[in-house]
């Protein structure tokens, strides 16, 4: 994927990046990711201030987990959640600070 239309695609130092990005001012950031890159992102605080996470109904054997290779506990609030008719949810979790 390339940048361009509002879109950014990073890679290298991805929490270097994401912090430069979190000084400018008035910019939303949104950072769609796998589990191999969600954790270290969730690890460093201050980082992300909410996540999102699509459940879809579906339950396999093997693979990895949402938060692999996370290295902190992390404290969530749950802000909105939205149940669909085929029974995938979408929860919207606000990061509570150290």
């Amino acid at each position: 994927m390339q940048s361009g239309d509002g879109r950014i695609v990073i890679r290298g130092d991805l929490a270097g990046q994401l912090a430069k990005l979190k000084q400018q001012d008035g910019v939303d950031i949104m950072l769609s990711c796998g589990p191999a890159t969600l954790g270290p992102i969730a690890s460093t605080p201050g980082l992300v201030d909410e996540y999102l996470i699509a459940v879809h109904p579906a339950v396999i054997t093997a693979g990895p987990r949402m938060f692999d290779r996370l290295s902190r506990d992390l404290a969530l609030k749950l802000v909105h959640a939205e149940v669909f008719d085929a029974g995938g949810v979408v929860l919207q979790y606000r990061a509570i600070p150290d």
